[in-house]
């Protein structure tokens, strides 16, 4: 079964956005121009690979079947760059807020999508300057298979 970017994009914002440390949630339609919300996730693709096996036949015993990946970015806006240390505290709570959420999501449907046939996760902490103003936070790089 096919997903689509959109639900993928969905699937992950409603997944991560139930984190207990997430406060305000936007999808890839919903993506705003400024950061006006602390604890903020946008959820969008990045990048994908329409034949992630290098085949262009089949994978495993399924003929014709082509593995695509696709990489989403689940960017966490946790708060304007003030004092360094209460900034990291905020963001690593943030990590682990979303990292369990993360952990959930071990038997299929992964995200609630049976197009979804595996899937796997890395964060790096980031610095996001929009305008100006320059907002301490996480991005998630959700890699999913599908097939």
């Amino acid at each position: 079964m096919a997903i689509s970017l959109v639900e993928l994009c969905n699937a992950l914002a409603t997944t991560i956005g139930a984190a207990t440390e997430v406060d305000v949630v936007q999808s890839y339609d919903d993506l705003t121009e400024g950061i006006h919300d602390r604890n903020l996730l946008q959820v969008y693709p990045n990048s994908g690979n329409a034949d992630a096996m290098g085949r262009t036949d089949r994978a495993s015993f399924k003929g014709g079947v082509r593995v695509s990946a696709h990489i989403i970015h689940c960017d966490i806006h946790v708060a304007p760059a003030s004092e360094i240390g209460q900034d990291m505290a905020e963001t690593v709570a943030m990590i682990d807020s979303v990292w369990n959420k993360l952990e959930e999501q071990d038997v299929k449907p992964y995200f609630g999508q049976a197009g979804i046939q595996a899937w796997s996760w890395r964060y790096n902490y980031a610095t996001f300057v929009y305008g100006a103003v320059e907002n301490r936070g996480v991005r998630f790089y959700v890699e999913v298979w599908t097939y």
